[in-house]
């Protein structure tokens, strides 16, 4: 079977909870966010195609002024999700255009290449900060039993969140001390 990627993470995202199209949009810029993008346009359809398949069920939450669809994983769905979660992992290319960026950033002259470095790790400072409030956030969550387990998985997700962007900090900024140096 071949798996799409939105796909899963919905429903995974609908393992831990029923959620509106809304809230699941919140839900992934709050935990997976870090790593993955969905916007509504990708998030409606994928929604759509797994309530025909089966996969999902939804009703109308007329409890809310807004009446928004609540979208609920079935047993199928719950199979496929754990399904796709034991095939092997293939790694994936780095997609990463900071990187790719710096790859040719000797086409611009000294100062402007430290700048740009400069910039571009002020904003990584500030995504460490943002990450670091969401894990806090996290901790303080009140949890069932049953979804603490994958609180942990979720959390150390974040760790390594954190970790890559140490690494990209560093990185940079030993990149910005070098070129300041003529050293590169």
């Amino acid at each position: 079977m071949i798996y799409v990627v939105m796909d899963m993470v919905l429903l995974a995202l609908l393992f831990i909870r029923d959620l509106s199209m809304y809230e699941v949009k919140k839900a992934i810029e709050q935990s997976i966010g870090f790593f993955y993008k969905a916007s509504f346009g990708s998030i409606h359809p994928a929604l759509k195609k797994l309530e025909k398949l089966g996969y999902v069920t939804s009703k109308i939450d007329s409890k809310n002024v807004r009446q928004a669809k609540i979208y609920h994983i079935t047993k199928s769905g719950k199979e496929t999700m754990k399904e796709w979660l034991q095939t092997p992992i293939e790694p994936s290319p780095n997609q990463d255009e900071a990187l790719m960026r710096f790859f040719f950033l000797n086409a611009l002259p000294a100062k402007q290449q430290s700048q740009v470095l400069e910039d571009y790790v002020q904003k990584v400072r500030l995504r460490r900060k943002n990450l670091e409030l969401i894990l806090e956030n996290g901790r303080n969550l009140p949890m069932k039993a049953k979804q603490k387990q994958g609180l942990k998985y979720r959390m150390l997700s974040g760790f390594y969140g954190l970790q890559q962007l140490d690494l990209e900090i560093q990185f940079y900024t030993k990149m910005i001390h070098k070129i300041k140096k003529g050293e590169i």
